[in-house]
């Protein structure tokens, strides 16, 4: 195909990875604020302690709360951020081998969020988004998007056949018998098989073609009635002057 054609799919192929993790990202740091704002609302740690909890299963976010003194109070399990990131791995299956591989995830979003309970106590809310998932699914996605292109490209020319076949190919014929009515010509006949409004066009031509050969038959055959009876009205004005012309003068 043109230059021209491939240019909107490469673009695509270009922009599309950095598009959807920025759209990822922006998803995450909404629903992060959301969250502050539901702690914020809090008067007592539990209640945060619950709904961060609900916010790491419904997003799949890694997220840790750490008092104003640097203690991590949530995870109760994890006391650094190293522990937190040691912690959180994740299982690829690779073609090429029988058994799983523990990857740990390196491609990590992290923000970190300063936020106050109605009691007054300040809290560090730390929220990480883990891209590597979602980078696979986006490197399995581009790997697949040039066998898309080449489905695009050859559903383009099937539908690009099937308009010309059914579509073009139909009108081009219909203008073809109207040309040849517009020379007084009424021989051609337009296909009436279809049943839609070409079809309905094919037959009203067909009518329109055999009323005007109807009228000019008949006016052909009015032109030649007129013809034959000036010949005969002037063929008895050449009697009636012989006749006249015969007669002996009376003088």
């Amino acid at each position: 195909p043109p230059r021209s054609t491939l240019f909107p799919y490469t673009t695509l192929f270009r922009s599309m990875p950095s598009s959807y993790l920025d759209t990822l990202n922006r998803n995450a740091e909404a629903q992060s604020l959301e969250l502050l704002d539901t702690l914020s609302t809090y008067d007592n740690l539990d209640k945060c302690i619950k709904a961060i909890s609900d916010f790491e299963i419904q997003t799949g976010s890694t997220v840790w709360l750490d008092d104003e003194y640097g203690n991590t109070l949530y995870p109760s399990n994890v006391t650094t951020e190293q522990d937190m990131v040691t912690a959180d791995s994740y299982v690829t299956f690779d073609g090429s081998n029988t058994t799983d591989e523990n990857v740990v995830s390196t491609e990590k979003d992290t923000k970190a969020y300063q936020f106050s309970l109605k009691n007054g106590a300040s809290y560090t809310l730390v929220v990480i988004t883990d891209l590597y998932v979602v980078r696979q699914s986006t490197e399995v996605l581009l790997s697949t998007f040039p066998y898309v292109i080449v489905m695009v490209f050859i559903l383009s020319i099937l539908c690009a056949l099937f308009y010309s076949r059914f579509i073009t190919r139909p009108i081009l014929k219909l203008s073809a018998t109207s040309k040849q009515m517009a020379s007084l010509d009424f021989s051609g006949r337009c296909d009436e098989t279809r049943s839609d409004e070409l079809g309905c066009l094919a037959h009203n031509l067909n009518c329109l073609s055999d009323s005007l050969s109807h009228s000019m038959l008949e006016l052909q055959e009015a032109n030649a009635q007129l013809k034959t009876d000036i010949e005969k009205e002037r063929e008895r004005s050449e009697e009636h002057t012989s006749e006249l012309q015969s007669r002996p003068h009376i003088s």
